[in-house]
């Protein structure tokens, strides 16, 4: 996986999940190489927020994650079942102004990186959709390596 050169991308699955409109919420994500092998995955809950915030929440959190790890070489795919989220960050203009300074920071983390956003259909993103479900009753966050991770 990771002798790829940089033309390799990885993918990132994330989904975020509130308990009704607005409420205790959690989020989650699991990497994905060439291979469709899965070097990581996370699920935490997040505080009390509505679906959209906590979807922007879990592309914050992996892309602050992904611009200091080992693969910010590698080009990042991001997926999200959220059609919303990723029109705010192709064009942040659309985005509510509550929105905004989240998106900002996104952004701004991702500045050093090769990334983008795709909309994926939610019976796509299965894997990431219930490590955020399962993130709501956390008491600690989930995180998970793959012991061959770096190989």
């Amino acid at each position: 996986m990771l002798g790829c050169r940089i033309r390799c991308s990885l993918i990132f699955n994330v989904d975020g999940a509130a308990i009704g409109g607005f409420g205790k919420a959690s989020i989650g994500g699991v990497l994905r190489d060439s291979e469709n092998k899965s070097p990581i995955m996370f699920s935490k809950t997040i505080g009390f927020f509505d679906a959209s915030s906590a979807e922007l929440l879990a592309i914050r959190d992996v892309i602050s994650l992904f611009s200091v790890s080992m693969w910010s070489k590698y080009k990042l795919v991001l997926e999200s079942d959220c059609n919303l989220c990723c029109l705010w960050l192709e064009k942040p203009s659309c985005a509510p102004d509550a929105f905004k300074p989240v998106i900002a920071e996104i952004l701004q983390c991702g500045a050093g990186l090769i990334w983008s956003i795709k909309v994926i259909q939610r019976e796509d993103n299965g894997t990431a959709d219930r490590l955020a479900k399962s993130g709501i009753s956390r008491k600690d966050p989930f995180v998970w390596v793959s012991q061959d991770c770096g190989s």
